[in-house]
């Protein structure tokens, strides 16, 4: 178990190790793009200069071009420029994106990916499959009239459970409904079926109803047990 996790977090760090690259990599191709279109705007007002200086070294001559038209072709070239270098940031901020989303699937998988011993356990829960009601099933020594003590107090347990009751209400009567138990006999296999049924009560907030399913179980259970200790 130990092993495996261990594997997974070299796994998760190597992924992020290769995520730290892409970034990096992203980081120095945007300062690439920066560079190029400082480059581009010097460029233009380089040409533009020229295409001034030229125009006044004419005199008088009337160029095949206006700088007006000089300057719409350039800008218009500076425009295309800029415009590939957008589409090929674009196009990276998606390519690095899609990395951190394939990163975080995986990195989600490996951390929610059972351990591959998880289903070993097979052999013990065939040892627990008996016990499940304990009481029905064994012998009692007790006499006929600690028996009808029993199922009295199982009584109050069975008083509690009706629809629509609080769990920390039918909780405090099996608890009170145990302890009483114990004054009479000191171990007694319904002492476990108690907690089972508390087990089951406590899975809820103490001021939320039972569930009928639930409900309806426990008094199944009950009306078992109260049978095996007075019968009719």
């Amino acid at each position: 178990m130990a092993e495996e996790f261990l594997n997974r977090l070299n796994e998760i760090e190597d992924s992020i190790d290769a995520l730290g690259e892409t970034l990096k990599r992203m980081v120095t191709i945007m300062e690439s793009v920066t560079e190029i279109r400082s480059d581009v705007r010097q460029a233009r007002d380089k040409i533009l200069e020229k295409i001034e200086e030229q125009a006044g070294a004419t005199g008088g001559e009337t160029p095949t071009l206006s700088q007006e038209q000089i300057r719409a072709v350039v800008d218009d070239a500076m425009k295309q420029v800029e415009k590939s270098v957008d589409t090929s940031l674009a196009d990276l901020e998606q390519s690095v994106n899609s990395s951190i989303a394939g990163l975080e699937e995986q990195l989600l998988a490996k951390i929610e990916q059972p351990p591959a011993q998880a289903a070993a356990p097979a052999a013990p829960a065939q040892q627990e499959a008996e016990p499940q009601k304990p009481s029905p099933a064994g012998t009692s020594s007790l006499s006929p009239d600690r028996g009808m003590k029993i199922a009295e107090e199982l009584e109050n347990i069975l008083d509690s459970l009706k629809m629509g009751c609080i769990a920390g209400d039918v909780l405090e009567v099996m608890e009170e409904t145990k302890s009483s138990i114990q004054k009479i006999v000191p171990s007694d296999p319904i002492l476990v079926t108690i907690d089972k049924w508390a087990g089951i009560v406590k899975t809820y907030s103490k001021r939320h109803e039972l569930k009928a399913r639930d409900v309806l179980k426990i008094k199944r259970d009950l009306r078992d047990e109260i049978d095996h200790y007075h019968p009719a």
